[in-house]
């Protein structure tokens, strides 16, 4: 989403976008009662549902004006940038970030890199065990795509993108990507989660202030792969974790715990142990509830039967 984010402030700064624009201005195929603008697509305030797709009718929702994920935003985005520019999105991006920074080993297109040998195998999990399988790579009516995930990269092609934002905008050899200026409006002109005001979001990436310095970070996942990145501006310092697989029940709250301890190294304080006996246990008890919903199941249907007969 902050590949996407950056697109965009590209375009607002070529004079191609208004950010106060209602968003149907571009895409004239949608109508809605409410004026939504592309701000609200970026910061999710649009009112659209978190399980919202684009091959669906969208809806507002009681949620306009107020923060919810929704993938859709950043899908109807990346609709923008193509209208606008006249490429499509996977050109787009490569043409204005990829090739600038140099990052020959990224795509935006995720089907362009499947069957590729630098794709690294990904890992499901079943029931608490990692399997080898393919993510669920986006089709026409997958529930989001490429501008709002899917993107792949290498840590080598993801560390020049970081550093960019490091540079105030700048590539090594010192073109600019991006001003000084629309970075700050991608991380601070943002919005709060809820009714917390601890954490908000800006255009494609979270902001909070913990440890006397503000925190810039996103995370985001496929069924066989996390990425979670961080960025502290008063240090200076991107720090990004790239795992080949996903786990909703476990796995990936052992990686707000590296989160939060890589941060304490970094302020040169001790960091907790991240503990794979919590995996364990989780796992140990979701099981233990499937096996009972199972069991309750299968003697449910023999009673009803001898019940029948």
């Amino acid at each position: 989403k902050s590949y996407t984010a950056l697109c965009i402030m590209q375009l607002v700064e070529k004079g191609k976008i208004n950010l106060d624009d209602d968003f149907t201005l571009y895409l004239p195929e949608y109508k809605f009662e409410k004026k939504i603008t592309v701000l609200n697509l970026l910061n999710h305030t649009s009112g659209f549902d978190t399980h919202a797709k684009l091959s669906e009718k969208l809806k507002i929702t009681e949620t306009y004006g107020k923060y919810e994920y929704a993938n859709v935003n950043y899908d109807l985005l990346g609709k923008i940038i193509e209208k606008v520019s006249g490429k499509s999105y996977k050109e787009y991006i490569k043409e204005n970030i990829f090739t600038p920074l140099g990052m020959d080993s990224s795509s935006g297109d995720a089907l362009s890199v499947k069957n590729s040998n630098q794709l690294l195998k990904g890992n499901r999990n079943y029931f608490g065990f990692f399997i080898k399988g393919e993510a669920d790579y986006p089709t026409e009516k997958s529930w989001f795509h490429e501008p709002a995930g899917y993107i792949a990269t290498t840590p080598a092609d993801h560390g020049k993108y970081l550093r960019m934002y490091l540079n105030g905008g700048l590539t090594p050899d010192g073109k600019e990507i991006i001003t000084k200026e629309s970075i700050n409006s991608m991380w601070y002109k943002n919005t709060p989660l809820g009714n917390s005001y601890n954490t908000l979001y800006g255009m494609g990436w979270n902001y909070m202030y913990y440890g006397g310095q503000p925190i810039i970070f996103h995370g985001g996942l496929v069924e066989n792969g996390i990425t979670y990145m961080f960025i502290l501006p008063k240090k200076n310092i991107a720090v990004c974790f790239m795992i080949n697989g996903a786990d909703e029940f476990g796995m990936n709250n052992l990686m707000d715990s590296a989160f939060w301890s890589s941060l304490k190294i970094l302020d040169g304080e001790k960091p907790d142990e991240v503990n794979f006996s919590d995996y364990r246990k989780i796992h140990l008890l979701y099981d233990l509830i499937y096996f009972i919903i199972f069991a309750v199941s299968v003697l449910g249907f023999v009673l009803a039967i001898r019940s029948k007969n």
